[in-house]
């Protein structure tokens, strides 16, 4: 029982880093938020 509960959250924390990737539509992994991401693109170009 307990190693069915550590996969299941897992699979929360993993479906919880999923976000919509605006140039295709579908559903990908992302280890970076949008806010971040941002910020990292203003840091490189100022």
């Amino acid at each position: 029982m307990k190693a069915r509960t550590k996969v299941l959250a897992a699979l929360l924390v993993v479906a919880g880093a999923c976000a919509v990737n605006p140039a295709t539509g579908r559903r990908e992994l992302s280890l970076v938020s949008e806010g971040q991401e941002i910020a990292m693109g203003r840091e490189a170009d100022p």
